[in-house]
């Protein structure tokens, strides 16, 4: 248990700067000023007890009440400088920490990202780093007050009397039996409360993104009852948790609060046989009624040390998680031809296999068409294009170059990526645009709009362009998003354009308008293009029929009509759907 704390507290210690454990030395060093004031009472007391006892040099006695004053008043200075740098320390490392998982997201495939939930991702950034503040801005310096004070107590009593010592050391073993059981429990059980807890948010998630579809299609019932289950889960293991420790506790909380039990009638039978003085007699009393309440706190520490610790160690193996790795001589592409290749690609998600030694080119300025059933494999290719993901076998080349030895920046540059679902930005909507291009003036920007047809739309908007967007800003319909994200490729301007169903959520009025702006994106462009609409992709350069992971067939519209095979059935599927007509099936 304490071998689990103190590397937990190492990987804390370890995730501040220089700077910061610098400045919690400082606040250490301030508390402990602080418990050494805290010790002057005491001894203050003692001779005012004295003086009272024995009607001697009472001047003495005020003395030494000014003396407690002065030490109350430096002690409550020190512990208030204390933890004013202690919360420094805390907010600052709260920022940084949850910084670097941000940027750590950044660079790791984009695997680990959809196999983790978003509601477990936000727990961890937002409500697990939230947790490590109380380390920081409060255990360090108050565990340091908590250990402090018993201790130099202890000492003095034992200088003064060890009699009295070994027996005020009786309930602290008995505190300290308890305690570690409870640990023990602790850490058995910690693992699942997490597991359970990040169930919980996830059928919470779950149940409040579905929200509309339950209004909908009704099923609340089920729906509800997914996250009635998982709450109801949670409920049932912190009850038993608590009943396996409820003993423990108990037991602990009255040791430390009858300490005085143990200290009264050994410092009366001393008394009465003379041994020590009524001063020492009543001091003893009043020290075992002080010695024990700092002691009550460490369960409550060692609780939230144990929650850290695990806190810490989850975000420490996030951090060290394997990037996306880049060569040593990973470099730019100057001479840019813009040809795509795929070479024996094999690729698959938590061992299962997706695509299968895929081999294709795209050479340049030409539009290769991506189409087949949902689930064999479209996605994935412009995903690994992206490099979302390295491949498990094989090679993607650009230009002749390896994208995995080609700098990510001059990646990111030499790809538009336009998805069907796509994200709007807490943000204006010039700015949300300007994603694109960083350095785009105001009249490219409206330029972009223009060509995505989103200008008319924006214009009608309460502060047009400068118009916030998001979650707390205006909100903007799936087809709207989506000539949104058009926009921002046209103004990127980059070589290669990525399009996976790029007009899914476009309604028919606007349509054509749209496809003439593709036609435009995609000029002097090398494109890869995912549809189900087949109409879209008729005049491309080469269409892939892909499925199960394989190239089933390949040629123009033209050719793959003639060879009567999967295409051709697709495009007559996709005809009779559009001469479907509701109420009478097809015309």
């Amino acid at each position: 248990m304490f071998k689990n704390i103190i590397n937990g507290s190492k990987i804390l210690m370890n995730f501040l700067e220089y700077d910061s454990r610098k400045t919690i030395f400082e606040a250490i060093m301030a508390e402990f000023f602080s418990v050494l004031c805290s010790m002057i009472p005491m001894f203050g007391l003692y001779n005012i007890i004295e003086n009272i006892v024995y009607k001697d040099n009472m001047q003495n006695s005020f003395a030494w009440a000014w003396i407690i004053l002065l030490s109350i008043v430096i002690k409550i200075i020190f512990h208030g400088f204390a933890l004013k740098l202690s919360h420094k320390v805390a907010y600052n490392a709260v920022f940084e920490i949850r910084n670097r998982l941000i940027l750590k997201f950044s660079k790791l495939n984009q695997g680990y990202m959809e196999e983790n939930s978003s509601g477990k991702l936000k727990n961890i950034v937002f409500d697990d780093i939230e947790s490590i503040e109380q380390f920081y801005g409060h255990q360090v310096p108050e565990i340091l007050s908590s250990l402090g004070i018993p201790l130099f107590l202890g000492i003095f009593v034992f200088i003064t009397d060890f009699r009295i010592g070994l027996v005020m050391i009786i309930p602290i073993l008995i505190f300290l039996i308890c305690l570690r059981k409870t640990n023990l429990l602790q850490n058995k059980n910690f693992q699942k409360m997490f597991f359970i807890q990040q169930n919980l948010n996830n059928a919470m998630v779950e149940y409040i993104n579905a929200m509309k579809e339950i209004k909908i299609f009704g099923g609340n019932e089920k729906v509800f009852s997914r996250f009635e289950s998982a709450s109801e889960n949670y409920k049932e293991f912190m009850v038993g948790w608590f009943k396996d420790s409820r003993h423990l506790m108990t037991t602990s909380d009255i040791v430390l609060a009858s300490g005085v039990v143990f200290v009264f009638p050994v410092a009366g039978y001393l008394y009465i046989l003379q041994e020590i003085s009524m001063v020492k007699f009543l001091l003893y009393i009043f020290i075992s009624l002080c010695f024990y309440s700092p002691l009550a706190k460490i369960p409550q520490f060692t609780d939230i040390l144990n929650i850290n610790v695990h806190i810490a160690q989850r975000v420490d193996f996030i951090l060290k998680l394997d990037e996306l790795s880049v060569c040593d001589n990973s470099r730019k592409i100057c001479d840019i031809s813009n040809n795509i290749s795929f070479e024996s690609v094999y690729f698959g998600y938590g061992g299962e296999s997706v695509l299968k030694n895929l081999s294709f080119r795209v050479n340049k300025n030409e539009i290769v068409g991506l189409v087949g059933p949902s689930g064999g494999g479209k996605s994935t290719i412009v995903k690994l294009i992206s490099r979302f993901w390295d491949v498990a076998e094989g090679n993607i080349f650009i230009d002749g170059v390896d994208i995995r030895n080609i700098r990510q920046e001059t990646l990111s540059k030499l790809i538009a990526y336009v998805t069907q679902n796509v994200s709007v930005f807490e943000m204006s909507v010039r700015d949300n645009i300007k994603i694109g291009n960083e350095n785009a003036t105001d009249e490219e920007i409206v330029q972009a709009a223009k060509d995505a047809t989103c200008h008319e739309f924006i214009k009608k908007l309460p502060n047009g362009y400068e118009t916030i967007l998001g979650k707390e800003g205006v909100g903007l319909s799936g087809g709207e998003k989506q000539r949104i994200a058009i926009a921002r490729a046209l103004l990127k301007k980059s070589p290669i354009l990525l399009l996976d169903e790029a007009t899914a959520y476009i309604d028919p009025d606007n349509e054509s308008k749209l496809q003439e702006a593709l036609s435009r994106l995609m000029k002097d462009k090398t494109v890869i293009v995912i549809a189900h609409r087949l109409s879209t992709i008729m005049n491309a350069d080469h269409i892939l029929v892909i499925e199960n992971g394989e190239i089933k067939e390949n040629g123009r519209h033209e050719e793959l009509i003639n060879m009567k095979g999967r295409y051709s059935e697709m495009w007559d599927a996709y005809n009779r759907g559009n001469d479907w007509v509701l109420g009478r099936g097809v015309k």
